[in-house]
């Protein structure tokens, strides 16, 4: 009975240090305020919130911050870009053009007055762990002049195939270390490397002809958790700086852990993951226990822009949430409406901006010309 007092104690302590650092709403006042038992507070970058280090509600775990060196990393105030709703149009048709076997024609049909080049076309053998499949790997660069911009899109997953081969890889096959720190999914990394050393001599050579442009990144489903890992491992390795890169993603499943998310965070801040509410691959791999703010398990990154109509195009409804995985977000509440299963699986995640991303090229542009 006395050890059973002792923990609820402990639970009313710990509770007591949380209250009294959730009301502090920055890195820097939550670091420079203590709890009742003189510990400091600690700043949780997944959630942006204060939290007592050990409190049920810190979903950080051993990841949260307590230096001014380390709130400096995250600080954002300063930060001069948005998501703007016409970019992510851009870019997921950019995602379709990598779906495509003839992405030159496609790109001139989608931009017929624009000046985007292609650079390079990159093919590789995707890998197969259960299951033997033709289908390929694919990754483009392309460059504006008039935009100043270059461009990188990487192919998602093509075939019933390699869906099941991917969903029984994330399953089966343990995660591998990331370059830039945390863990991520096997498949998603080895898509990744493929390309990786390819993409960055091609933008080492760009970003020396046409120093000032901006580098975007973007990819559907599978390309999307490529361009993630890319993203990240481009401004570790010192190729862009943090400023220099934009991320785009839609429909893109949890790459990586914790950590890795809390890395890309910090590397990749102008990043944002488009999400259509009802979109099951974004939920994938589940996460342990059925929750997502306990452990250091799958986790997503990056600002997270969910579309919240039936219907999704340019001018329809969006939140942009705050925190990753917080359970209290609306956004979260309104990606867990009632929904058919099928309808969910398979319209809701391959439909962006009213564009069958994977099929746009083949079966409605190049169709017509």
């Amino acid at each position: 009975m006395e050890s059973l007092w002792v923990i609820f104690i402990l639970l009313l302590a710990l509770q007591e240090g949380s209250s009294r650092c959730n009301k502090h709403k920055d890195c820097y006042t939550c670091i420079n305020h203590k709890t009742w038992s003189n510990g400091r507070c600690r700043w949780c970058p997944l959630d942006q919130s204060c939290h007592a280090k050990w409190s049920l509600r810190n979903h950080c775990i051993r990841l949260s911050f307590d230096s001014g060196y380390q709130c400096r990393t995250v600080d954002n105030s300063n930060d001069k870009l948005s998501y703007n709703a016409d970019e992510a149009y851009k870019l997921a048709l950019f995602s379709a053009i990598a779906y495509s076997d003839v992405p030159a024609k496609c790109l001139t049909e989608l931009f017929p007055r624009s000046d985007y080049s292609l650079v390079s076309v990159l093919v590789k053998k995707c890998d197969d762990f259960y299951f033997d499949y033709e289908k390929q790997c694919q990754a483009l660069v392309a460059y504006s002049t008039r935009n100043k911009e270059i461009i990188v899109s990487y192919r998602g997953t093509r075939g019933e195939k390699q869906v099941v081969d991917q969903v029984l890889a994330v399953i089966g096959i343990p995660s591998v270390s990331s370059g830039v720190g945390g863990k991520v999914q096997k498949y998603f990394n080895n898509v990744h490397s493929k390309f990786y050393r390819d993409i960055k001599y091609l933008l080492q050579d760009l970003i020396q002809w046409f120093p000032g442009y901006k580098v975007k990144l973007t990819g559907h489903s599978l390309g999307g958790a490529a361009a993630s890992i890319a993203s990240a491992m481009l401004v570790k390795n010192n190729v862009l700086k943090s400023d220099q890169i934009l991320l785009y993603t839609f429909g893109m499943p949890r790459v990586g852990n914790k950590r890795y998310a809390l890395a890309h965070d910090r590397l990749v801040p102008y990043s944002w993951r488009v999400v259509r509410s009802g979109d099951a691959v974004a939920r994938l791999p589940i996460c342990r226990l059925g929750t997502c703010t306990l452990f250091n398990g799958p986790y997503h990154h990056g600002k997270k822009v969910l579309y919240t109509d039936s219907e999704m195009d340019k001018d329809s409804n969006y939140i942009v949430c705050n925190g990753n995985e917080d359970s209290k977000s609306k956004c979260e509440n309104n990606s867990r409406r009632k929904r058919r299963f099928v309808d969910t699986l398979i319209n809701k995640h391959k439909l962006y901006f009213n564009i069958p991303i994977g099929t746009y090229c083949r079966d409605h542009i190049l169709k017509k010309s």
